[in-house]
């Protein structure tokens, strides 16, 4: 990331709030002191730089691998950890970014595709908000039409649409170019829309949006779908899949598209008589829910999920599988005559899994299974955060199998209850299981 600026203006001091846990992080303007210690002072304390626990990591283009830096730049993006278990103000007293000159960040680098094509870690370079609207240009001829930003409710990525992006001061991102110098220009937002006039580009004919969600992590925002211009291999149309810093011991789960070694978010193909994804799903929590939307997908296509013990669900009937702690390798195949047909799955140990969606209005699915041990009478309660009782959704003699019920955010009297934090719980006669869900209107 090659980065050229000017400074003429007086400091001036931007709050930039950190959440607990991992951040993508940028420098507003150019701060006084670019050192980690000048621009992280002890607000942040502990901090960790050495190369096996260090809480602050750089991307580095050259060899698509984090490391950690000497001093912050302005515009690039970092991974910031914040260890001390409550969000955290810093207080950065930086020289601001001349107003009546523009800003370029200009893309360069070794990425898989060729110089400068791939991710980049990009950070507002101003003291407040920029975005699309007003003060950022962002050619869609140069740039893939999403980007990513962190997301710690999900400890994972949250997938966003470039018409759509709007940066605080002190956040970064990340941003998927196709070509090479492949350039950003930023002006500082005067509140004057620009109607900059962006290229539409047909990134899919059809396409399946795929994700997966666990209670404390989830992986949203992957998509594979038809072009019918999309190359074999890797092409414009491809997204590879981001790392991120969390270790194993943090909740955890993702989902991506296998080709030939390489990882993908989005994995777009050309259209055959039956085309096929690897789909790997993992997680460490105790179990995850993978969800899909085959909404456009023509209605002459049978969707087939394969799992690797040979059972086989048909994804135009189901729209929900859940996986336990662990690593699971799928085929979807799409065609329409598959040679496939759907077989009855070998039925799981018990387990509740995470409500999808989550959080939800006003609708979200609940899945469970009961073992052999477990089957007989089973409940499955709503409960507010206070341990009232809200609704009894199941009372009644069950088979083991997996099972599934909708919640509609009612209560017992079928009257739609407020937004806020809600539990439920599955009980046997042998265990007793409560996870969480967010209702919000």
């Amino acid at each position: 990331l090659t980065v050229t600026i000017t400074i003429i203006h007086a400091p001036d001091e931007t709050t930039v709030t950190l959440n607990e846990g991992w951040n993508l992080f940028g420098v507003p303007g150019y701060p006084i002191d670019n050192s980690i210690n000048g621009v992280l002072g002890s607000s942040l304390d502990p901090i960790y730089t050495d190369p096996l626990n260090s809480t602050i990591l750089e991307y580095f283009e050259s060899s698509t691998l984090y490391g950690i830096p000497t001093n912050f730049e302005t515009g690039t993006g970092y991974w910031v950890r914040n260890l001390n278990g409550e969000d955290v103000n810093l207080n950065i007293s930086s020289y601001v970014y001349p107003r009546e000159e523009s800003y370029s960040l200009s893309v360069n680098g070794s990425i898989p595709l060729s110089s400068a094509r791939g991710w980049h870690m990009i950070a507002n370079p101003y003291d407040v908000s920029v975005s699309v609207n007003d003060g950022a240009y962002i050619d869609s001829t140069e740039f893939h039409d999403v980007f990513y930003s962190w997301d710690t409710n999900i400890n994972n990525y949250g997938v966003h649409s470039i018409a759509n992006l709007e940066l605080q001061a002190g956040e970064a991102i990340w941003i998927h170019a196709i070509t090479d110098g492949a350039t950003i220009t930023f002006n500082y937002p005067d509140g004057a829309t620009r109607n900059i006039q962006r290229p539409q580009t047909k990134r899919y004919d059809w396409s399946i949006n795929v994700n997966a969600e666990a209670e404390n992590s989830a992986d949203k925002g992957n998509v594979l779908g038809i072009n019918e211009v999309a190359q074999i291999g890797i092409d414009n149309n491809d997204v590879i899949s981001l790392n991120s810093p969390l270790t194993d011991n943090e909740p955890k789960t993702e989902i991506y598209f296998l080709t030939d070694e390489t990882k993908f978010n989005i994995n777009i193909q050309n259209e055959q008589d039956v085309n096929s994804w690897n789909l790997i799903a993992k997680t460490n929590e105790t179990s995850a829910t993978i969800t899909w939307n085959l909404d456009s997908i023509p209605e002459n296509l049978d969707v087939m999920l394969i799992a690797e013990n040979g059972n086989i669900c048909d994804m135009r009937s189901e729209n929900s599988i859940v996986i336990e702690n662990g690593t699971y390798e799928f085929e979807i195949q799409v065609g329409s005559a598959l040679s496939v047909t759907p077989s009855t799955p070998d039925v799981p140990v018990y387990y509740l899994a995470q409500n999808y969606p989550n959080p939800f209005n006003p609708d979200t699915k609940i899945n469970f299974s009961i073992d052999e041990e477990n089957a007989g009478l089973v409940k499955l309660e709503i409960f507010n955060v206070k341990g009232q009782k809200i609704s009894t959704l199941i009372n009644e003699n069950l088979e083991s199998g997996i099972h599934s019920i909708t919640w509609s955010g009612t209560n017992q009297n079928g009257n739609s209850v407020s937004s806020g934090l809600y539990l439920y719980r599955l009980t046997t006669e042998k265990q007793t299981t409560t996870k969480r869900m967010m209702l919000i209107k």
